[in-house]
């Protein structure tokens, strides 16, 4: 059975969820989907991350003594209510820009506190600026002298890098009893207050780990229903931005919509000589080996037979795609990179073979300058399996292939057994990379044609 206290925290979270939704709408479903649970002695809220309402009733009630009290009773009131309001509008705002950047820097060692404050820095400031009320303990970048518009991970390394000044500054909010306004000073500073660093699990740093633990197992919503509850609210929020309806705080607008990344172009013929240089690189390692194939001069003299010393090279073989789907232009085109590639390894000969459903041509032993001369065959479907079979039989045996396709065609489902392979790409429609494994190069220094391969 209810308190008459609690009864009168509910009467109060319906109010503030009533002026939440007069004001800005697009933020009643994250705020309605909160599952209040009272906590006595608790001395503020906080959202846990399974989305669950810890509260203090009494702190929640008594929430207009945080109001300049020069104000007349109905004023207070009404203030009371926005500052209510305000405080579950920067709950939502924690679980609206996405509880997993906190959890990420808590696992990895941050200060649960410090995190929490640093995320608190720029939702007060776009709350402050959309126009609702926080109470007078809220912190703001202002509040340490740092500048506006920064994330929370840069507020994070502004407040590790000022770590004198700011306990500084604490302690004389703490001392005054606030960070500067009119109410009653009991919110002692900040000092473990919502919005200015106590904020509970959805910020990184639970009120009482404990507590919101053992809650979350007992009344928490699922991780999966979490996200469903971010994602509806963030849909509702880009609505009201689109039709205009009311003010959406700006990094809620930015949440929406993230800046694309920009990437920077590489030519694709230095990559494919960046990744041919790297390959045989790795098989030419220690340039020199012991083998028995080449036995050592003096195993005759000594009458025993002892390996002698050989040098590794890098054999090449070169598969060009000569199917029907495969242009003369791009044909040549990729001829003419891999040639300069093998130039500049001082690689004089390699493996060449036309292939397309299978071998087209015999495979033949060429004159790296000579391959730009010799003719196309095959025009034909496409598939990989035989080729890459066939070429493995070769002697000397390849160590390195550079198949020249367009990746519309059946792989084999795993690497070739010691043979490096570096697809090189001429990008169509299909934008799929032929198998998962091998190195790959596209022919072409479109961004866009780049992107369905994930480069």
């Amino acid at each position: 059975m209810s308190t008459a206290i609690e009864i009168e925290c509910r009467k109060a979270l319906v109010t503030a969820r009533l002026f939440i939704r007069n004001k800005a709408p697009y933020f009643c479903s994250t705020v309605y989907s909160f599952i209040p649970h009272f906590t006595p002695g608790l001395g503020t809220l906080g959202v846990t991350n399974a989305l669950v309402l810890t509260i203090d009733p009494e702190w929640f009630v008594n929430m207009e003594l945080e109001v300049d009290q020069s104000l007349s009773k109905m004023d207070r009131e009404i203030k009371a209510d926005e500052m209510r309001a305000g405080v579950l509008v920067h709950e939502a705002m924690h679980v609206l820009r996405g509880m997993d950047r906190l959890d990420r820097m808590v696992k990895s060692g941050a200060n649960h506190d410090t995190v929490n404050k640093a995320f608190d820095m720029p939702i007060n400031h776009d709350l402050k600026k959309a126009g609702w009320v926080l109470p007078d303990w809220a912190i703001y970048p202002d509040t340490y002298g740092f500048p506006e518009g920064l994330s929370g991970e840069q507020y994070y390394e502004l407040l590790l890098k000022n770590k004198d000044a700011v306990e500084k500054i604490e302690k004389k909010l703490q001392g005054s009893g606030g960070s500067g306004g009119k109410g009653s000073g009991k919110s002692k500073g900040g000092k473990g207050q919502v919005s200015a660093g106590k904020c509970g699990g959805c910020a990184g740093n639970p009120v009482d780990k404990a507590v919101e633990d053992a809650i979350n197992i007992e009344i928490g919503r699922s991780k999966t229903d979490t996200e469903r509850v971010r994602k509806t609210g963030l849909q509702e929020i880009k609505a009201a931005a689109a039709g205009g309806r009311g003010f959406v705080p700006g990094s809620l607008v930015e949440a929406l919509n993230p800046p694309k990344k920009v990437k920077s172009v590489v030519p694709w013929p230095r990559m494919l000589q960046d990744i041919m240089m790297r390959v045989s690189g790795r098989i030419m390692c220690g340039q020199s080996e012991f083998s028995m194939r080449r036995p050592s001069r003096r195993s005759f003299t000594r009458g025993v037979i002892r390996p002698g010393m050989i040098e590794r090279k890098p054999e090449i073989v070169f598969i060009e795609d000569s199917s029907g789907s495969m242009g003369k232009e791009q044909i040549l085109s990729s001829r003419a990179e891999i040639v300069g590639c093998c130039k500049k390894l001082g690689i004089p000969e390699a493996w060449f073979v036309n292939a397309d459903t299978r071998l087209s041509t015999k495979p033949v032993r060429v004159r790296v300058k000579d391959i730009m001369g010799l003719p196309i065959g095959g025009r034909g479907g496409t598939d990989f399996k035989a080729p890459l079979a066939a070429v493995q039989k070769l002697s000397p045996r390849p160590t390195l292939c550079i198949y020249t396709t367009d990746g519309d065609g059946a792989a084999p489902a795993k690497p070739p057994k010691n043979m490096e392979v570096v697809w090189c790409i001429v990008p169509t429609s299909w934008g799929r990379r032929p198998a998962m494994w091998g190195k790959l190069v596209l022919v072409s220094d479109d961004q866009t044609l780049r992107d369905p391969y994930g480069m």
